[in-house]
């Protein structure tokens, strides 16, 4: 067995290149849908504290969470691992378009689902107002 010599300067070892990929990937798409750490933590089921420590990239994540996360944040695994800034500077319009693209329909679902909301909140008051449409035909 290969023995490794770790040496111990007293300071923090140097983030993986993958987990702040990650977790600045996660941060960027969490607030391009308006999601708060708190908010996104409890879809996934875990503590907005894990999940700072996963955007900050001092955590990795499971599969299955990993999963979670694609799936929250409407995104396929693999762009999860993506080097947008990478890719910016490189000139990659299509991907622009498409981050662009994402970031509107997230905007327009939050719209939508909070229009609703709104109307089933209507409809309730509605039906338990006295003065519902029943009396207005009376």
């Amino acid at each position: 067995m290969k023995k490794i010599d770790v040496e111990t300067t007293g300071s923090k070892p140097e983030k993986s290149p993958v987990k702040r990929l990650l977790g600045k990937n996660i941060r960027l798409m969490r607030k391009s849908m308006g999601l708060s750490q708190e908010q996104l933590a409890f879809k996934l089921g875990t503590s907005p504290k894990h999940l700072g420590y996963i955007e900050n990239g001092d955590s990795f994540v499971s599969a299955e969470l990993l999963e979670k996360i694609s799936i929250c944040l409407d995104a396929p695994v693999h762009m999860l691992f993506y080097d947008y800034e990478s890719a910016s500077r490189q000139g990659d319009n299509k991907l622009k378009m498409q981050l662009t693209l994402s970031k509107i329909e997230a905007v327009m679902d939050c719209e939508i689902l909070q229009a609703y909301k709104n109307i089933k909140e209507t409809i309730e008051k509605m039906k338990n107002s006295p003065e519902s449409c029943n009396s207005a035909r009376d």
